[in-house]
């Protein structure tokens, strides 16, 4: 029963702050575009959003990586323009097709030069968790080598029912990808996969991570400040 209680908790929190971040982040960003986009039940939720439009204002992200891209590139990149913004956004997808039509969707609203894409198809990739599907880590080192990251967003590759998302954060540090000071966003934590690969990641590297409403969990090293919601 207290299980149930505090699951609903979660969810009715979850319902605030995503109005809460529609109206003050969100809709002005919309409501500035030339076509309107939608959400689905795969895109980022509102908030989540929110606390990355936050981090990269409030905490200077000159270097923004997304690990599969969608409705909150084209957002982000859209408050990177209104805010006059110099951060470098570079997005890793595995599908072609998905990668043409955000392209299209940002060249239609002139933000094209905001962002990156590296198309690197999946591949099987050991990890702890036996075989998984990840991104062809020979085409991420030739596109990404030699860039620093101070914010990482790992929402990809897509719900597959495994452990596909563990690989990022062992080929970010392995190739000396990640600043100093660089924060890390894990996507989708409400599901076992993805606390078990927060689970290996504090124990191989000693990244501690703060889950926020049951939904995104956030790593933050060095000085950056701590991104607060509404509550």
């Amino acid at each position: 029963m207290f299980k149930f209680i505090k699951r609903r908790r979660i969810k009715n929190l979850q319902k605030l702050e995503d109005i809460y971040a529609s109206s003050v982040f969100v809709s002005p960003l919309i409501q500035r575009m030339k076509k309107p986009v939608s959400f689905n039940q795969y895109s980022l939720r509102p908030f989540a959003i929110a606390i990355l439009s936050n981090e990269i204002l409030m905490n200077k992200r000159g270097s923004y990586l997304e690990f599969g891209g969608g409705i909150s590139t084209i957002l982000l990149a859209k408050f990177i323009e209104m805010n006059k913004l110099s951060t470098r956004m570079v997005v890793v997808e595995n599908d072609i097709e998905w990668i043409n039509y955000i392209k299209n969707v940002l060249k239609e609203e002139g933000l094209s030069q905001i962002v990156e894409f590296v198309h690197a198809p999946l591949v099987s990739t050991p990890s702890p968790f036996g075989d998984t599907s990840w991104f062809n880590q020979e085409v991420l080192i030739s596109q990404l080598s030699g860039i620093s990251f101070d914010l990482v967003l790992v929402d990809g590759p897509p719900g597959l029912g495994g452990y596909h998302r563990y690989n990022a954060v062992p080929f970010l540090k392995s190739n000396s990808l990640l600043s100093s000071g660089y924060s890390i966003y894990l996507d989708d934590v409400n599901r076992k996969q993805e606390r078990l690969i927060l689970h290996h990641w504090n124990k191989e590297f000693g990244i501690t991570f703060q889950t926020i409403l049951n939904q995104i969990a956030a790593s933050r090293t060095g000085n950056s400040m701590k991104i607060q919601l509404s509550n």
